[in-house]
């Protein structure tokens, strides 16, 4: 539950003040649009990141090391790099697109 609460936390700060943060480090109009884009993306990420942090530190706790290394390897390999490649380049979303990737290899 604590992990869900940090991830919304986090979404809604990530979603809320994108622009902002980009600003603090360009003022290329370009790169901010790119970048507010993909921070949106991000902001969902979180959700599923802190999720999946608890469920390593769980398994680590436990001594079930290899099964958040197994589902790692399953998860990036086998769901998020195809993904990522294909939302990128075959449907064009480009930089958003890899993190969409990543986003459904951690949902996974």
């Amino acid at each position: 539950m604590a992990a869900c609460v940090v991830g919304t936390v986090n979404l809604t700060i990530l979603a809320a003040f994108r622009e902002n943060i980009v600003r603090v480090f360009t003022e290329d109009v370009d790169v901010i649009s790119i970048a507010s884009r993909v921070m949106l993306v991000c902001a969902v990420m979180q959700i599923f990141d802190s999720l999946a942090a608890v469920s390593h530190g769980v398994l680590r706790g436990v001594g079930r090391q290899a099964i958040g290394g197994y589902a790692n390897l399953f998860a990036y390999y086998f769901i998020a790099l195809p993904v990522g490649l294909s939302t990128a380049f075959a449907v064009g979303w480009e930089l958003s697109g890899l993190w969409v990737g990543l986003t459904a290899g951690l949902a996974a």
